[in-house]
């Protein structure tokens, strides 16, 4: 989407404006040499005009079509990539090579219509543009030899109708870079114009300071699905100095709880309080302040393992980040890196044990 932003800019200040400015100026030095030829000049236009909005409307869809291609190959490719061990582990290399090759065939199919579309759509504006000059050609030889116009008149005319027609030619073509893009946009603003589902109430309350701070389930219900309920009915109190451990079946909504505390959901019906408020009063960044979490599969981001322990308070100090990855019993491990602190670790974690990369994302949520 940067790329195509960045060619329409280009096209629109150098391209676009410069050839209407240039259409413009060549128009009134056709019309001041024989208005009547210039009229017959500008004969093709309208044509050019319907063209080109027909060509929008034929082009438009196709070009959607090849992002939303090219989305379905990435995503194939990425969901391939993340899960090459289950591939490998059950032999499964020849069904995922196929589902690519049929992906990327989809993507090949509507570049192909693209560019079948376009490459029809450029000549027949040449012809158009030619039937234009052919046009000033008959008529400027019969003034010419009915003694209506000078030989050096329609040659100096003829000249600056390949200098009119150049520019308009270039101007059609500019139909193919604002649909290539906007398609490529249509698709960028319909993320930005997501309603995000969770949403802060418009007199948000700050988290009241106690003596005892504590977490509060009020006949909670809740679902993923509207008509599949994972918990229902559910009261309790979690008071400061509490630890409570949550068992069960996996599918039981264990999980569930921590996401309904974090507010990545809303309850469906009663409440959870912290400190006695209701959660979906209070402001985002002040909840998620108040709650750490650890989440079942530890994400760390490409950089230092000093970096992912201070990502949610990076002004904390180096004493206190010992301290945490102590309490996290990952002080040892880090130490016998080469670099310590400062060992690189690549994406998702990567250098480091499921293990190690739980016990970092553990001192980090004491950091926070």
């Amino acid at each position: 989407y940067t790329e195509q932003m960045k060619d329409l800019i280009v096209q629109a200040t150098s391209g676009f404006v410069a050839q209407i400015i240039k259409v413009a100026a060549v128009g009134v030095m056709l019309f001041s040499l024989n208005w009547q030829l210039a009229l017959i000049t500008l004969g093709p236009t309208p044509l050019v005009f319907v063209a080109a909005l027909f060509f929008w409307q034929r082009i438009y869809p196709r070009y959607y079509r090849i992002w939303d291609a090219r989305s379905k190959l990435n995503g194939a490719l990425s969901s391939i990539i993340n899960g090459i061990r289950v591939v490998k582990a059950f032999g499964q290399e020849t069904r995922e090579v196929d589902r690519f090759n049929h992906t990327s065939s989809y993507l090949r199919d509507s570049f192909r219509r693209v560019e079948h579309l376009t490459a029809t759509f450029q000549p027949g504006m040449a012809i158009l543009f030619q039937l234009g000059g052919i046009l000033v050609w008959f008529f400027g030889g019969r003034l010419v030899l009915g003694d209506g116009m000078t030989l050096g008149t329609l040659t100096a005319f003829l000249g600056y109708l390949a200098m009119f027609y150049v520019p308009l030619r270039q101007l059609t073509s500019l139909t193919n870079w604002l649909t290539s893009f906007l398609s490529s946009a249509q698709r960028t603003f319909e993320i930005i114009d997501t309603q995000p589902l969770i949403l802060e109430s418009g007199d948000t309350r700050s988290i009241p300071a106690a003596s005892a701070a504590s977490i509060k389930f009020d006949n909670v219900r809740f679902g993923y699905e509207r008509d599949e309920s994972v918990i229902n009915d559910l009261s309790f109190e979690v008071r400061s100095g509490e630890h409570l451990g949550v068992v069960g079946k996996s599918g039981s909504g264990k999980t569930t709880l921590i996401n309904l505390i974090a507010r990545f959901y809303d309850v469906s019906d009663g409440a959870v309080s912290v400190n006695g408020v209701d959660v979906r009063k209070l402001s985002l960044p002040e909840l998620r302040r108040f709650v750490g979490v650890v989440l079942q599969e530890s994400f760390l981001f490409r950089g230092t393992i000093y970096e992912n322990l201070t990502y949610g308070n990076p002004d904390v100090g180096f004493d206190q980040v010992v301290e945490a990855a102590k309490a996290a019993n990952a002080h040892e491990f880090i130490l016998r890196k080469q670099f310590g602190y400062d060992t690189y670790i690549g994406e998702r974690g990567a250098g480091l044990s499921g293990d190690q990369r739980q016990r970092v994302s553990i001192a980090r949520a004491l950091l926070y």
